[in-house]
């Protein structure tokens, strides 16, 4: 996706250096989440791509998406995603760890578009973030949204879509 493509969003490119590996995460089974949360994949991508999408006007104004897509086989993102979806219910509870203090982890329900997706909110210290994991292909899509007001708010459903329509396009 490109600056112009969605009115309502201002879209800048971003960097594409890899975050460290969280810390130590208990329990376990949580860890996947941090991971994912850090970009910190196993195996880890063959390409990486960041946008940050920034709602300048209309219900989303002042919510902040950072996109990734990152390139990988079918298989890793297929587990990615039925690992990651397994943790989001077994962490419900929270997680420790990843330098945040407990982190509660609350399921949503992921923006229909793509092969499949996973999404989840995050609070704790900090602002609160939701995530979307959306699987096109062997490309794996994640959106991270927040807002600097410090309220909780969703990914915007018109950023996922249409990114994930983009990848589907040049994958055809």
């Amino acid at each position: 996706m490109k600056d112009g493509d969605l009115a309502e969003f201002r879209l800048v490119d971003v960097p594409s250096t890899r975050s460290d590996p969280p810390g130590a995460v208990a329990p376990a089974a949580c860890r996947v989440i941090a991971d994912a949360r850090r970009e910190s994949y196993t195996p880890a991508p063959s390409a990486l791509v960041r946008r940050y999408a920034v709602a300048t006007a209309g219900e989303h104004l002042g919510t902040g998406t950072q996109i990734t897509l990152a390139g990988t086989t079918e298989a890793a993102a297929r587990d990615l995603l039925a690992v990651l979806r397994a943790a989001v219910t077994a962490c419900r509870d929270g997680y420790t760890g990843d330098g945040r203090g407990t982190t509660t982890v609350t399921a949503v329900t992921p923006v229909a578009v793509g092969d499949e997706g996973v999404a989840f909110r995050t609070a704790g210290r900090g602002i609160p973030t939701e995530y979307t994991f959306v699987r096109q292909g062997s490309v794996l899509l994640r959106f991270a949204a927040s807002s600097a007001s410090g309220k909780a708010v969703g990914v915007p459903i018109p950023v996922v879509v249409q990114q994930v329509m983009k990848v589907r396009a040049a994958t055809d």
